[in-house]
């Protein structure tokens, strides 16, 4: 299993000179480093310092990774964390951890190791011990992208809460608890005509499943 390369290492020495904070950006499955190339980009001219770190024996090229796909088999999670470990601890300063996918996956890991000074994870892949949503929450999605244009709408928080009550989501998997909530934040909803709250609403849902 391949250490810190060469062209990783120059991104650890150019972070540590820069004297700026560090942008670590871990990619997804069936990725590669080059992937991140316009965000590496972008926040180096917003004054950070971008790193792309591989994955353990990551190609270099998308034409060497669809010529010897077989090297990117077989890795688990613990490999590519360690790896990225190996290079975070190369740092003088904590970075700021940004995933994709399977990357904010990693990013969530590492973040529970203490590594990061912040934490993005963007549409991480799940972990062990997530339950899967009822067929009803999916089609509740799926309308939702019909009816965006009503989501800030006034009182359109307490009708989104509503559906996720009237699937049964809070009663039948996560317990009465969290059903009086949601009921607290329609009460909110229709007094304040809050249109934040079915964001709220979700990262109660995303907090009791964690708990």
């Amino acid at each position: 299993m391949a250490s810190i390369s060469e062209r990783e290492r120059g991104e650890i020495e150019a972070a540590n000179a820069s004297g700026t904070t560090p942008v670590l950006l871990i990619h997804g499955l069936w990725l590669l480093p080059s992937s991140w190339a316009k965000w590496a980009d972008f926040f180096d001219r917003a004054g950070y310092a971008p790193l792309t770190p591989d994955w353990p024996d990551d190609p270099e090229t998308v034409e060497e990774a669809r010529a010897t796909p077989d090297v990117l088999a077989r890795k688990t999670l613990k490999q590519v964390a360690d790896h990225t470990t190996e290079i975070m601890s190369a740092l003088d300063r904590k970075p700021v951890v940004i995933g994709h996918s399977t990357g904010g996956l990693l990013a969530q890991m590492l973040a529970g190791r203490g590594l990061s000074a912040a934490t993005v994870a963007i549409d991480p892949g799940v972990f062990r011990g997530v339950l899967p949503l009822p067929a009803r929450v999916h089609e509740l999605a799926e309308n939702r992208r019909e009816n965006v244009g009503k989501a800030f709408e006034p009182g359109a928080a307490a009708k989104g809460i509503a559906a996720i009550l009237e699937c049964r989501l809070a009663e039948a998997v996560i317990g009465g608890a969290l059903l009086r909530v949601l009921e607290a934040f329609i009460g909110l909803a229709d007094r304040l005509e809050a249109r934040f709250l079915v964001g709220a609403a979700a990262v109660a849902v995303g907090m009791a499943f964690l708990g």
